[in-house]
C-alpha cells in the first residue's frame, strides 16, 4: 500500500500547465523546471583547500510544443490560433527581432522582449489530482528568448512535429500558494492579438 492518501499526494510530470503572460499554452508537451547551479570557491591555506559557495546562476527552461491544424472554431478553443509554428514566430517578432527584408528593429532590447512577447511572465504551475488547485508555482522573471528549433520533417515518421523554446531569464520564484485554478482556462487562450 502506497503512503499517501487522499490528504497526501505526490505531485506527478503530467499534471501542469503553462502560462505565459495570463494566457495558458495548450499546445505544450513538456517543460523543464528552473535549475540553479552555485559556482563553488576553492581556497588553498597549506595543504588544505575549503570550499566556499560563489555566485548562483539559473540555467535556462526548455518548452517542447507540438504544432496542430484544422478548425480553431471548436468548442472550448474559440479565438485560439493553434499553430504552434506562428506562435514561436509572433513571439520572436514581439521581442523586436525582424528578419533583414523588414524595416524596423532588428535586435530586441530586454524591456520590448519581457513585455511584449511573454507579457511579462512565464508561469510553470503543477496542479492536484484533481486539476483545480496550483500546488507549486515557478515565475521566470525577466524571460528572453535564447533558441527556437521549429523542429524537423520526415518521411519515414509518423510522429508528431515537435518546437523547443529555450527560455532564459534572470532569476524564478517559488510559490507553493494552493490558489484555485480560475474555470476552463483553455476558453480564453490566444497566442496572437
Amino acid at each position: 500500500m502506497a503512503f499517501w492518501s487522499e490528504k497526501v499526494n505526490p505531485k506527478t510530470k503530467q499534471r501542469f500547465v503553462l502560462v505565459i503572460g495570463e494566457k495558458q499554452v495548450i499546445t505544450v508537451k513538456s517543460v523543464t523546471k528552473p535549475k540553479a547551479t552555485v559556482d563553488i570557491k576553492g581556497y588553498r591555506m597549506i595543504n588544505h583547500t575549503y570550499k566556499y559557495p560563489g555566485l548562483l546562476t539559473w540555467n535556462p527552461i526548455t518548452i517542447k510544443l507540438v504544432d496542430m491544424y484544422g478548425d480553431d472554431t471548436v468548442e472550448g478553443v474559440k479565438n485560439t490560433s493553434l499553430n504552434t509554428a506562428k506562435f514561436l514566430r509572433d513571439l520572436l517578432a514581439k521581442s523586436g527581432y525582424q528578419t533583414p527584408r523588414n524595416d524596423g528593429i532588428t535586435t530586441a532590447e530586454k524591456a520590448s522582449t519581457i513585455s511584449n512577447a511573454f507579457g511579462n511572465s512565464i508561469k510553470i504551475q503543477q496542479i492536484n489530482p484533481a486539476g483545480d488547485k496550483i500546488v507549486e508555482q515557478w515565475t521566470l522573471v525577466n524571460p528572453i528568448i535564447s533558441e527556437i528549433n521549429w523542429g524537423e520533417v520526415d518521411y519515414s515518421s509518423d510522429d508528431l512535429i515537435e518546437y523547443v523554446l529555450t527560455v532564459d531569464y534572470d532569476y524564478a520564484l517559488f510559490t507553493d500558494t494552493g490558489d484555485v485554478i480560475k474555470g476552463t482556462q483553455q476558453s480564453n487562450v490566444t497566442f496572437t492579438d
